[in-house]
């Protein structure tokens, strides 16, 4: 690979690491060709107040909608990205594409809040992704799964990657209904990947270590390391 070496956090394959980081970027390229503007039915009216109020050309303004519509088109990829970034953490299996109500799975204790427990987890990408109703379904998939007795001893995780502002933390996951039990848990990714590798800095790491993979296909001096630091902050940082 061109540019510098990835600082990866010990215990994560750089090759595994590269493979799925290209074919995501592989989806993403895919998914940006596919896109037709004209296939949804755009609001001119719309589109030329908001071109005006964001200093736009129409151009500039159609290119901005191509990567509107890319994000969204993109929500389920970037959810198995991170899902297969877990199952590469040490102690960790990405159940893939077919792992039924849950994303990954650590079979040996895990360092919780209550004590080392092995864990199943759902991987959300933000902390916002879900609705009530999925928020509920998920929530009833976790009773039924610590109920069966091959998950017995186990501790059920919602990981957020990109949690509330300052809500790095391990704590039971309180849904409207449902009472509180200590065993399903609401935890940020920063803190799975720290306790996953003993690296404070293990998910700056693999962030960083992105634009890297990549760096065949984009410009490492325009990867503004202070822009997703204000952004992000210690969510990643």
């Amino acid at each position: 690979m061109k540019g510098r070496a990835m600082d990866l956090p010990a215990g994560i394959d750089p090759d595994r690491f590269e493979l799925i980081t290209n074919q995501f970027f592989n989806k993403v390229t895919s998914a940006r060709e596919q896109i037709d503007i004209n296939k949804n039915v755009v609001d001119p009216f719309a589109a030329v107040i908001e071109a005006a109020a964001s200093n736009l050309s129409m151009i500039e303004w159609v290119r901005a909608e191509v990567d509107r519509q890319l994000q969204k088109a993109l929500s389920n990829h970037v959810g198995y990205y991170h899902q297969e970034l877990i199952g590469l953490l040490p102690g960790w299996e990405s159940t893939g594409t077919s792992g039924g109500n849950y994303d990954a799975i650590h079979r040996t204790p895990f360092q919780t809040n209550i004590g080392s427990y092995p864990v199943i987890a759902e991987v959300k990408n933000k902390h916002n992704t879900m609705n009530s109703s999925s928020t509920s379904k998920l929530r009833e998939n976790f009773i039924s799964y610590l109920g069966r007795p091959e998950f017995k001893g186990y501790v059920a995780y919602l990981i957020q990657i990109i949690p509330r502002p300052g809500r790095n933390t391990d704590i039971p996951w309180v849904v409207n209904r449902y009472g509180e039990w200590d065993k399903i848990r609401l935890i940020d990714a920063k803190t799975v990947y720290e306790r996953s590798t003993q690296d404070p800095d293990a998910l700056r790491k693999v962030f960083e270590a992105i634009p890297v993979v990549l760096s065949s296909k984009i410009d490492l001096s325009k990867w503004e390391h202070d822009l997703w630091r204000n952004l992000y902050g210690s969510s990643i940082y």
